[in-house]
């Protein structure tokens, strides 16, 4: 047998960094050993971003927030404040690097930089295998599903994107305003969209976002940034860095996650919007949730989301497959004819039936209609 350990984490992503931490702060003695297992030990940075009010637990680690944010689609060009919300940006590795700072003087935590083969439940002892060695978790959480299901294929569709961190010569950016989505392009066969975080008047993250079922060659992201930037700002400017990421918009099925006290947390969890690819806040509230279950000695049960939301990411998605170029009407009369916070809440889903009825009795029904029927 190996190493034995409270609890085991598998991933020190988002998810998993975070709920080590909320491990750790738990009163008393009532966390004694936690192992962190991670398989690169290079971080690729990323920004994440997301809307919330302005107390939460990683306040300080925000590096800009906005205070509007813009659409632009069908004919619209939209501006709203969202206060007393804020649109956030946390970079990654200063995330990463926190967290490890963390966790350095606590004798309770161990982080291990190695992939993990296989996770086990045999005479309920719970085993972890990595390519050297083995260990033993009263209870194991993991983040990616593969670790458990090594049959889950690719999903139906991705959320994939190219972004340049660029400087120009002259001030073009609007510094309190994160534009969401700006479909003002050429025509494409794909859902397509540019995302622009500015964090100066000549410093800005501009990316090119595409949802379909393949990724592309790295030409096509480039194609369309170098087009969108000299068309909007300007031919001269430098790239200081460059992001790139693909994220799978699949629908985690509804279930506790817990056998044997195996429990998935994050994309595992489905923490990943289908959707929108949307993540940070809510790995905060899975977090929460299993913190509090925890607390309360309960068995750790945790639901990232409802049927009523998965069936409308579901119908979404279909959308996207089969009439991409409605997606953009979709979401023109989402935010042209709904209020930002009610849209926001829907995104969240924190919305009542109620008020999911206005908001999709305001978009287009006929390609909803047909994504119920199709496969």
């Amino acid at each position: 047998m190996g190493q034995h350990f409270q609890y085991i984490i598998i991933g020190a992503g988002c998810a998993g960094l975070q709920l080590a931490k909320a491990l750790l702060d738990l009163p008393g003695e009532s966390v004694k050993s936690i192992l962190l297992l991670e398989a690169n030990e290079n971080h690729q940075e990323k920004s994440w971003c997301f809307w919330h009010d302005k107390s939460h637990g990683y306040r300080h680690l925000v590096e800009k927030e906005w205070n509007v944010i813009g659409f632009k689609g069908e004919g619209v060009s939209i501006t709203r404040s969202i206060h007393p919300k804020s649109y956030q940006y946390i970079n990654s590795a200063n995330f990463a690097k926190y967290h490890f700072d963390y966790f350095k003087p606590d004798k309770r935590i161990t982080v291990l930089f190695e992939e993990v083969l296989e996770v086990t439940s045999i005479n309920n002892i719970n085993l972890v295998k990595s390519a050297n060695q083995a260990f033993e978790g009263e209870f194991v959480f993991y983040s990616h599903p593969k670790i458990m299901d090594k049959s889950i294929s690719k999903p139906s569709v991705w959320q994939h994107f190219l972004g340049w961190e660029i400087k120009t010569e002259e001030a073009v950016f609007e510094v309190d305003k994160a534009m969401l989505m700006d479909f003002d392009l050429e025509e494409e066969q794909d859902v397509r969209f540019m995302y622009i975080l500015p964090f100066s008047e000549n410093t800005a993250m501009i990316e090119c976002t595409i949802f379909s079922a393949e990724v592309y060659d790295l030409e096509n992201y480039e194609k369309s940034l170098k087009k969108y930037i000299e068309k909007n700002f300007t031919k001269n400017y430098t790239i200081n860095s460059v992001e790139q990421g693909q994220i799978p918009m699949s629908l985690t099925k509804l279930k506790s996650g817990n056998v044997y006290n195996i429990i998935p947390i994050g994309t595992a969890a489905g923490c990943i919007k289908a959707s929108t690819g949307y993540s940070f806040v809510r790995n905060m509230r899975n977090t929460q949730a299993i913190i509090e279950r925890i607390k309360k000695n309960e068995k750790i049960e945790t639901k990232v989301t409802t049927p009523k939301y998965l069936f409308f990411d579901l119908l979404l998605l279909r959308v996207i497959l089969h009439e991409p170029r409605l997606v953009k009407t979709i979401f023109t009369r989402l935010f042209k004819n709904n209020p930002i916070h009610e849209v926001f809440r829907f995104l969240d889903e924190k919305t009542s039936l109620w008020q999911d009825f206005r908001i999709v009795s305001r978009l287009p029904q006929i390609p909803f209609l047909k994504a119920i029927f199709r496969r």
